[in-house]
């Protein structure tokens, strides 16, 4: 198949479109060999780290080995050549994300009804679910999918964009702290952090029915409306908005509108893996608004100055903050 080491890297890197999907489809078709050699590479491009606890990883992480050093029957030549063009490739398209994390892989060669897959600070991720769906994971952010005979079902920590295949016999359902959505084959991204105290639902493409408690009914989302869902009052608010905005920090930006200043330290720990020490009295009452666009913690901090006069240190990944009070009380003053 023309180009198949860059459709695998597209493949591998969750970049690739419907028709990669389907070249790849039909190329594991041709040959049971081309399906467990890209099960197998796959395996080992989402978990390169041995993790002795999961014998299961580690047995197919030794068959790759073998898989290179030994021989292979009729293809061995292309296979071996392939394996070099897809990693040199996949390392190309590869470079905006980081490596996903498999906390829990039960089952996944065998049945493939089972994974789970999280993400430190400073890490994003994507990951194909066994049923094909695909997941892109924010920072400090997990999901656990598994399925049966009547659904498919994940349930999210943090934030993640679903782009969900369709399965009109299965559907699909993510379980965000209280609330549930049930969904047929869509695309949308869902936001719940602890610290929050919210769930933000963003929907781009499909449709999608939401249920959270305090409201007996079902919440409706079209394309380009979101709901945002209050857990400590139990409300929740339904607009029309650019939702494109809402998975953009895939692309590395980050978009903040009217963001208590402590949420909008929280978000810089977590995605850029730092530690923010400052006096939370000292910001309670501003709010930040503004877009970071790809900037190094330097400059984020540099921007944020321009609105907010703060001084700041930063040594190792630790970030002393204050407010420089004066120059707030001139900027400010009535």
């Amino acid at each position: 198949m023309k180009g198949l080491q860059h459709i695998i890297a597209r493949w591998l890197t969750c970049a690739a479109s419907s028709r990669d999907r389907n070249r790849i489809h039909d190329w594991k078709r041709l040959d049971g060999r081309n399906r467990e050699w890209l099960d197998t590479f796959g395996a080992w491009w989402n978990n390169p780290q041995p993790k002795p606890e999961n014998p299961r990883l580690e047995a197919v992480r030794a068959r790759l080995t073998e898989r290179l050093d030994e021989r292979i029957p009729t293809d061995k030549h292309l296979l071996r050549t392939l394996f070099r063009g897809v990693a040199a490739a996949a390392i190309l398209v590869f470079v905006s994300w980081a490596s996903v994390q498999i906390a829990d892989l039960s089952g996944y060669f065998d049945s493939g009804k089972q994974m789970a897959v999280s993400t430190r600070a400073g890490q994003q991720s994507c990951v194909e679910l066994p049923d094909g769906s695909l997941v892109w994971l924010n920072s400090e952010s997990r999901i656990e999918y598994r399925s049966d005979r009547q659904a498919r079902y994940a349930s999210l920590v943090g934030e993640a964009c679903f782009d969900v295949e369709s399965d009109r016999q299965h559907p699909f359902f993510v379980e965000v702290g209280n609330a549930r959505i049930r969904v047929v084959g869509t695309k949308f991204n869902v936001r719940h952090y602890a610290e929050t105290g919210r769930i933000v639902t963003s929907l781009l493409s499909g449709h999608i029915v939401m249920r959270v408690p305090e409201f007996d009914g079902e919440i409706d989302l079209l394309p380009g409306e979101k709901v945002v869902y209050s857990e400590r009052d139990g409300t929740f608010t339904k607009a029309h908005l650019n939702t494109n905005n809402d998975i953009l920090w895939q692309n590395g930006i980050l978009i903040f509108e009217n963001e208590p200043f402590a949420l909008l330290v929280r978000t810089l720990e977590r995605y850029y893996d730092v530690e923010v020490i400052y006096d939370e009295a000292d910001f309670d009452q501003i709010h930040f608004t503004g877009s970071i666009n790809n900037l190094s913690i330097y400059k984020v901090l540099e921007f944020i100055d321009l609105t907010i006069p703060i001084r700041y240190s930063i040594e190792n990944k630790t970030i002393r903050l204050e407010l420089d009070k004066p120059l707030f009380r001139k900027k400010y003053r009535h």
